[in-house]
């Protein structure tokens, strides 16, 4: 079983683009895919028996008569709630997962941008300098008014 764990942890890493999961950046990640693996191996293990059984529905008793005889009845097997409550588990753990990995993007794309934003008012802070260098000296041009003249528009 402990090979099945570290096959989804390998599959997993390989589909999150994590080479050397040893880095400590990674321990979150570390961490929420042996949970997720583990949640996987809970499901697993009660499909697995749910095969074996060969069927969902099993003979229970569910109550006694008036006269203390039991009844019993069909009902669906515990193996079912089992799997359907590991499975949301698991879809948390991958929402989790995921909502890391967009936040890691984001953080990324957001250190771009502000990088980015940097050089872009840097430059617009060199070229005003510039221009007020160029007016001081008296390099600037001057600023001439527009000749235009107004017509009426109806003939």
């Amino acid at each position: 079983m402990q090979g099945l764990v570290q096959l989804w942890v390998n599959k997993h890493l390989l589909a999150m683009g994590i080479e050397d999961h040893i880095l400590p950046e990674y321990s979150y990640d570390m961490d929420m895919l042996y949970e997720l693996a583990g949640q996987e191996l809970i499901r697993w293990q009660a499909t697995q028996q749910l095969a074996v059984k060969g069927t969902i529905t099993e003979e229970r008793k569910i109550g006694a008569t008036i006269s203390g005889d039991e009844l019993f009845g069909e009902v669906v097997t515990p193996l079912i709630e089992v799997i359907d409550t590991q499975s949301k588990i698991i879809m948390k753990i991958r929402d989790a997962l995921l909502g890391t990995r967009k936040a890691q993007i984001q953080a990324g794309r957001d250190a771009g941008d502000s990088s980015k934003k940097s050089t872009e008012l840097a430059a617009k802070a060199h070229t005003s300098v510039q221009e007020r260098l160029r007016v001081l000296r008296g390099d600037a041009e001057e600023v001439k008014d527009a000749e235009f003249d107004v017509k009426n528009g109806s003939t």
